[in-house]
């Protein structure tokens, strides 16, 4: 039988260790939904990466998206960074594409910032913009007020 300082050492050993394993779930889940939403932009599955927006973004994102089907190609992604906030619900992602138009034929490379967070037991991409290299059809360039807000 424990006594009173070894069964308290056992509770929190306990503890830290469940904290621990929801936190690495957490995170887990986070880049396996990234993964997904940036395989289904190249691979042109839309219906599949809109699911992955809030629910008002997402009839604007397919109308765009749609329309530029038939000339933008996504050839590759890569994740370059992930910054977490302090509290593991929101997270910036850095993704470098490589792309090109069909109509020009010349292979780009354009990196951005996508803005994720966690809303219940889903993440969603909240924001995109272009962080640096070419301009990219379907994605903007960063808002001016995204320059001063606090950043994760």
């Amino acid at each position: 039988m424990l006594g009173g300082t070894q069964m308290r050492t056992v509770l929190v050993c306990a503890a830290m260790l469940t904290a621990a394993c929801g936190s690495q779930l957490k995170t887990d889940n986070f880049m396996v939904t990234v993964r997904s939403f940036n395989e289904d932009l190249r691979w042109r599955r839309l219906p599949s990466a809109a699911s992955k927006l809030p629910p008002a973004q997402r009839v604007a994102f397919l109308d765009e998206r749609e329309s530029l089907e038939d000339d933008l190609r996504i050839d590759d992604w890569e994740v370059k960074r992930v910054r977490w906030s302090g509290d593991r619900l929101r997270a910036r992602v850095q993704v470098r594409y490589t792309w090109h138009s069909d109509r020009r034929g010349i292979v780009r490379k354009t990196t951005s910032m996508q803005q994720w967070e966690l809303h219940g037991k889903r993440w969603l991409m909240v924001a995109e913009h272009r962080l640096r290299g070419h301009d990219m059809p379907g994605l903007a360039d960063r808002p001016e007020t995204a320059r001063d807000e606090k950043r994760p």
